[in-house]
């Protein structure tokens, strides 16, 4: 038996296939459907692609919030230490005002007239 003479094709990956003479469009089709770029390979780097950016924009969001977060307790913080020195500024003027002579000082420019004696009460 005699074998039919074979005429080479080149598909798109640069292969060569012995193609019978007879039927060189359909294996020239065939060729590069085999070689051709495949649906499901781009599918699957595009899903790939679209899992990292999914995942590298939730870092990012919750990195933000945190840092929003620690900006936030440091203002709290700040506000914090304001009303401790105020309270402590208050407390100090408030103890200055009990003092024995304010009072007096005030008590007369009220027109409270000022005890004559002193007296300590002890309880029984």
């Amino acid at each position: 038996m005699l074998s039919r003479p074979v005429t080479p094709a080149q598909g798109i990956a640069n292969v060569r296939v012995a193609i019978p003479r007879d039927e060189p469009a359909q294996a020239v089709a065939r060729a590069r459907t085999v070689s051709g770029p495949r649906p499901r390979t781009a599918l699957a780097g595009v899903a790939v692609v679209l899992a990292v950016l999914f995942v590298g924009m939730f870092y990012l969001s919750q990195t933000f919030e945190a840092a929003a977060a620690r900006y936030e307790v440091e203002q709290l913080r700040a506000a914090r230490e304001l009303m401790l020195r105020e309270l402590q500024s208050q407390q100090g003027s408030t103890l200055a005002l009990g003092a024995e002579s304010t009072v007096i000082q005030w008590a007369q420019g009220e027109g409270l007239e000022r005890l004559l004696t002193r007296q300590r009460f002890t309880p029984h």
